[in-house]
């Protein structure tokens, strides 16, 4: 018979078990799969299925992002250019017409937080943000122009 683990011998301070159930409450989806290993192992080890909160142990770190349901939200990537895409010290978001009033673009990282807020001025219809003190990654777009809302997705490549 194989062991995989034995918690029999540590000492009570701290030991590997100890370590584990600490990787066990982490945040999975700023953590990945080390959190999942170790609550795969802890079950393995002590018998035992146990049930873990992630919006919790998420929360602080706004891990969770859903944008509020609204019907209102319309999705018109087509009509708002990104370019470079992938941009490395600047993006030029383009819609094509002139703003009546000022708007937002909004950029926010995998994880759901937002990294930039820009307010636009009226009258123009481009605008191009500086992107070379982001890390490089995928990075998610909304923009409220004219009163039509866009999103979209952008690749920064340094």
């Amino acid at each position: 018979m194989t062991t995989i683990a034995s918690f029999s011998n540590l000492t009570p301070l701290y030991s590997e078990k100890a370590a584990l159930e600490a990787i066990a409450m982490q945040c999975p989806l700023l953590d990945g799969n080390a959190v999942y290993r170790a609550r795969s192992l802890l079950s393995i080890v002590t018998g035992t299925l146990s049930s873990y909160d992630d919006s919790t142990a998420c929360v602080g770190n706004e891990a969770f992002f859903a944008p509020p349901p609204s019907s209102s939200f319309t999705y018109h990537e087509q009509n708002l250019l990104a370019f470079p895409n992938p941009a490395a010290h600047t993006v030029t978001f383009s819609w094509g017409q002139i703003l009546e009033q000022p708007g937002e673009i909004r950029l926010y990282d995998l994880y759901g937080r937002q990294v930039r807020l820009t307010t636009t001025a009226t009258n123009i219809s481009n605008y191009t943000m500086r992107v070379a003190d982001l890390p490089g990654g995928v990075y998610f777009y909304k923009a409220s122009l004219n009163s039509r809302n866009f999103a979209g997705k952008l690749v920064i490549k340094h």
